[in-house]
Formats: structure tokens, sequence, C-alpha cells
């Protein structure tokens, strides 16, 4: 079906139309050109089945029944549809009152279709209408306003080089490059500033010439005034760090130095102190012998100084772990050098981390060792569970709801985590090994009990690539009998409202046609869901259930104004935010544009959620 209309347009020709010098010739119409434009019907778009000149699409049949002109002559029809059917194109765009045309999209997405109506003097009227396309069956469904996005910020094209300005000058011209897996945080609310600012820090993309590598820039977005400001770092990729050394050319922990840079990184695993500062560990990149690898440094980023402190760890890739004995810290324990771990800070301001990927000799494999660390005193790293070597563990999942010392969830990277009220650990997702030791797309949801050390599977499959169970967009309960669940999926972005319900966008996994790829769980997704950690109940909230949906950015530049026919495009490996009031934002990845095109964004989204779970 379609969404609201929008507001109606009409126009005279130039010229009316030929003069009729015979009535005859005017099919029986008034000679006299109407000055009164026709009337545009609500005309609707609804799924239809494939012509057979086509062997892949969407097809939707488009007609308008109650169209009418005030002269009286017959409405002809005119139809453009929005998604930049190249010339040459055979379908048609003409029609009539009794004539639907049946349009095929390549792909699903939100279109604007306009309806031109004319009558034989040339006096027109068109009414435009969104139409979001969704599901390869054909289903076009009518958006219903549980999301209200608003583009803020960054281009609506992949591949962007941003705009770097001067230094610490805020500017609404500056914007960060196109990136995905960047570190992310929020400062204090203060005067000026009663919302705080958002941090993004590095990343793997483009830089300011266009050039893509492991970014190491840190910028601050102002909501208030919606500009961005490039704090430190280069403008440029595959920069090399500088770690504090002694005469002798050893490592100084613990050093803040303005000569300390962090080397071009990306999927970092990090966390924000009671300071506001973030915390920054390992992640893929340059190490200070300028090779790439898997990094195990810490290092400490003072967003009110752009100062970075080193803290501790190798400066040189692909380490080893030196885990201690468990459950003790001691300045010389280590996780292994990797990426795309999973973080939590809890309730008291403590650092955990899961999992990730890192090296087992010349291997690339995932770990499923779990660590914590106290940025409140010198004490070092605590191993607490799981192997320190990357190993590819499979999940150990004992019985639903239920707590076990033996619980174990499979090794795994780019899962999504949150804290709930009660200061337990979740965890959901991402690219792991399941049960059986099959490596996919995972739906799994944990939870991780700190005071008790134990680990409960709480819902989900504990067999990769399982597809989602949808429901009824935005209600939490679907069909007797089943259970809503987004299927399996990596690197999606997240967010945790006021009340502590948990709530997901994106990612890469499979959709409602069950499309699957062994290297990627599917495709990339712009459904979003939310999780009720009261009733452990999901809910679908908004979002196309098809892969590779592009985006729809309404207005021509960036607006604060939302609409619930906004739609950021497919993505993964995005960065997000919960501002000090409570707003979720959501900037750049790896996705698809305006166009339909995939590549690095920059775009910067929030969401008004108009809309809670109904039961």
């Amino acid at each position: 079906m379609i969404g609201r209309s929008m507001q109606a347009v009409s126009k005279k020709g130039l010229f009316a139309s030929a003069v009729c010098l015979f009535l005859a010739a005017c099919h029986g119409s008034n000679s006299t050109p109407s000055s009164v434009p026709p009337t545009v019907g609500s005309f609707s778009c609804t799924p239809t089945t494939l012509p057979s000149t086509f062997t892949t699409g969407i097809a939707v049949s488009c007609s308008d029944t109650t169209a009418k002109t005030s002269d009286g002559s017959a409405p002809n029809f005119s139809w453009v549809f929005g998604d930049q059917i190249p010339s040459g194109s055979t379908q048609p765009t003409t029609g009539n009152l009794t004539t639907p045309v049946v349009h095929v999209y390549a792909q699903p997405g939100v279109y604007q279709v306009v309806l031109t109506v004319s009558d034989d003097h040339g006096t027109t009227a068109s009414q435009a209408q969104y139409v979001q396309v969704s599901a390869s069956t054909g289903t076009a469904i009518t958006a219903e306003g549980v999301e209200n996005w608003a583009w803020t910020s960054g281009s609506k094209y992949i591949n962007s080089a941003g705009d770097f300005q001067t230094l610490l000058q805020a500017s609404t011209s500056n914007q960060p490059s196109a990136r995905q897996n960047s570190a992310t945080w929020t400062t204090a609310a203060i005067v000026g500033h009663p919302v705080g600012q958002l941090l993004v820090f590095g990343g793997f993309g483009y830089d300011s010439t266009a050039t893509a590598g492991y970014l190491n820039d840190l910028w601050a977005f102002d909501p208030s005034n919606n500009e961005w400001t490039w704090l430190s770092g280069s403008n440029r990729a595959n920069s090399i760090g500088a770690w504090p050394k002694d005469k002798n050319g050893n490592l100084i922990p613990n050093t803040t130095s303005p000569a300390n840079v962090i080397s071009g990184r990306t999927a970092v695993a990090q966390w924000k102190d009671k300071n506001g500062n973030l915390w920054l560990f390992g992640g893929s990149g340059y190490d200070i012998n300028n090779n790439i690898g898997y990094l195990s440094d810490l290092w400490e980023l003072n967003p009110n100084t752009g100062e970075a402190t080193y803290i501790s760890g190798p400066a040189v890739m692909n380490t080893a772990a030196t885990p201690g004995t468990q459950g003790t810290a001691n300045p010389g324990n280590f996780p292994a050098g990797r990426s795309f771990a999973i973080t939590w800070v809890d309730q008291n301001g403590g650092f955990w981390m899961f999992g990730g990927q890192g090296l087992n000799g010349s291997n690339v494999e995932t770990f499923n060792d779990l660590w914590y660390y106290n940025p409140n005193n010198s004490q070092g790293w605590t191993w607490i569970s799981g192997g320190t070597v990357a190993t590819n563990s499979p999940g150990v999942y004992g019985t639903l709801q239920t707590a076990a010392a033996g619980n174990s969830p499979g090794a795994r990277v780019s899962a999504q985590s949150w804290v709930d009220s009660q200061g337990n650990l979740w965890m959901f997702g991402g690219d792991g090994y399941d049960s059986a030791g099959s490596f996919g797309a995972l739906s799994d949801l944990w939870e991780y009990n700190i005071a008790k050390n134990q680990w409960t599977w709480i819902s989900g499959s504990n067999v990769q690539g399982t597809g989602s169970v949808y429901g009824t967009r935005g209600h939490s309960t679907p069909a007797a009998g089943t259970t809503n669940m987004p299927g399996g999926r990596v690197g999606t972005v997240g967010w945790v409202d006021a009340n502590h319900n948990f709530w997901l966008f994106g990612g890469s996994g499979s959709d409602s046609t069950s499309t699957t790829s062994a290297n990627d769980g599917g495709g990339a997704l712009n459904e979003l869901w939310t999780f009720n950690t009261t009733t452990q109940k999901w809910t679908w909230m908004g979002g196309v259930n098809v892969v590779n949906t592009p985006g729809v950015y309404l207005t021509q530049y960036p607006s604060t104004t939302g609409s619930s026919y906004n739609s950021p495009g497919s993505r993964v490996w995005g960065s997000s935010w919960v501002d000090n009031s409570g707003n979720f934002w959501m900037f750049g990845g790896a996705g698809v544009d305006s166009t339909g095109s995939s590549g690095y964004l920059n775009d910067l989204w929030t969401i008004q959620l108009t809309v809670q779970p109904v039961p």
C-alpha cells in the first residue's frame, strides 16, 4: 500500500492544446480550455504478479479510479515511480482511469511516486505519495509512524571524503569522512551544550583525499547547533602512532603527553569512564613498527584536551595473551591482540570485554574469553573465564532461561551489548560459533550475572543462520505459539532507553526471504527492533525486512525535522550514541545510500520514537 499523500500541485500549460477546428476532433469536450485543474484521486499502489518479461524484481500495480477533469474529458495519466529508471526502459509510464500501470522495482525501498493527471487542453494536476516496497514477493506496506528519523548531517551518497576545516573550530560545513567501526561516546552536559557532545574516533573508511584506510581522527558533534568540530588526529588515512618511551626505548605506561598519538585503527574495544574519558583497547591497525595487525594496547583519551594517555599493553601487533591466574588482577596480565570484541561498563564503572577476532598461529580465529579491567586502580586486567587463545570455541547453551556455571556463549565477533537496571550484562548475536561448532550469524541472547559469574541463554536459536520471526510490526506478540525474534545478524547498532529497554538497528543477516550467505549472514539490514528486559519479548518496530534497502532522505539537505518516511539505508558496523537527553543517534557504517549504491557512509541520524510496542 502507500503512505499519506503530499500536497497536491497544479499548473496550466503555457499554451493550451491545439485549437479544435471541428467539434468532433475534440472528442465531444468543451472547446474552451479549462482554467480549473483536474482532480487527482487518492491513488494506490498494490503488489501484483511479476510480468513475464521480468525474471527478477518487485512488481506493483498503480491506479487512480476517481480522477476527473473539470470539463468532462477523459483524464490522461503520467506516472513517475521514483527509482530513476534508466532511459530506454520499456516500462509504461502512462495510463488512464481503467488501465492500471504495472511497475517493477529492482530492489526494496521507499519511493516517491508522482501521478500527473491532465485534460485534453493540457491543464494538469499532480500528487505525490511515498510507497514502501518490501519483500521479493511484492509486498508494499504503509509507513506506520513507529519511528521518526531525522537526517541531521552528512552526505546521502557513499564514500564521502568529508570536510576537514580548521582544527578545534566548529562549523556547519565540517563533516567527518565516511567510515565504519568507529569508537563513540558522549560528554557531560555543560552550559551552552545542554545535551553534551557526541564524539567519534577513528574507524576504517575515507580520509580528506578520498583515500581509504585506517583512521585516527577525533570529532565532536554538538546537537545544540548541529555543528561538527575536528578535535585532533590526522585528516589522512593510515597514520602511524607514537608511544611514550624512555631513553632506552622502553614503553612508559600511564603517560599523558601531547606527543602521544593513537595509531590509525578500527573495530576497537571501547569504554567510557566516570570522568567522561574514552578508553580504547586494541583493534585492527598500525603498531609501533608500522605493521598492520591485531593490537593489544590500552589507551585513555580526554575529549577536553584531546590528549591521549598510553596506559599499558604491548605496542606490537598479534601478541598472545598473558592471562595470569584466573580471577586475579595483575599489571602484567594482557588479553591477546584482537578486534571486534564486545564490551560493557558495569554499574561500578568497571570495564568488561568478551570475544573478538585475532590470530592463532597464522590463522584468523575467534575468542570466547571474558576479561575485566578496573580503571579506578592500577591492578591491571583480570581473566574471568573462557579460553585465552582464539580457538573458535562452540557455545555451551545449557537449558533456556537457566543459569549454570558450565554455560558459555560461543566464540564470536561484533555482537551487540547492553547493561540492564540490575547491572547484568546482556549480549545478542554477532558472527560466531553455535552449539554444533558451525560458524555464521547468530541470534542467541545471553545474560551474564557478575555476582554469580554465570551465563544464561535467554532466547534465540542455538543454531547459526536462523531467520527472523517478525510478527506484526509494532506488536510484541505474534500468532499463538510463536515468539518474535530477530534473525542472526552481525554489526548492529544499539541503544538503551530510559526504561532500560534495548533497541537494535541494522546489521548484516538474513531477511524475511531467508536470504543467506556464508560470508555476511545475508546482507545489510535496516530493521529496527526493541527488547523489553521485563517481559523479555522482542518487537519488530520498523524498517524494511528485506536486505540492501536504499536510504530515504526526504529533505534536499540535512534537517532536524523527522519524518516517519525518512529511513536510513541498510548498514552494518555503524556507530551509535544516547545523548544526555535520551535521544538516539547513529553515524555512518558500511551500507546503502539514497541511490542504492553500497559503500562507506557518513550520514548522521537521530530517531524520535513515537509509539511503544503493543502487546
